[in-house]
């Protein structure tokens, strides 16, 4: 009778760990695919900070044409 009830219990443990290890899996899985979006949208900041800092560039190119036109002389 006591063979049995250990039986039982090692065949519930056992069962457990299996769901345990399933659930480590999938959390896992679950970790890799936000660091991988993580990465992505880091890379998507970076793009769009040099995207910011070469418009940033032009405008400034820009502003400074037009003070140099407006310093200039009307020849009418």
């Amino acid at each position: 009778m006591r063979i049995i009830v250990l039986l039982i219990l090692l065949t519930g443990c056992t069962n457990q760990n299996l769901e345990l290890q399933k659930e480590n899996m999938r959390l896992k899985d679950e970790v890799k695919t936000i660091r991988q979006q993580a990465n992505s949208l880091r890379n998507e900041a970076e793009a769009l900070t040099k995207d910011v800092d070469s418009l940033k560039n032009e405008l400034y190119k820009c502003d400074m044409m037009l003070e140099a036109y407006e310093g200039m002389p009307l020849n009418i």
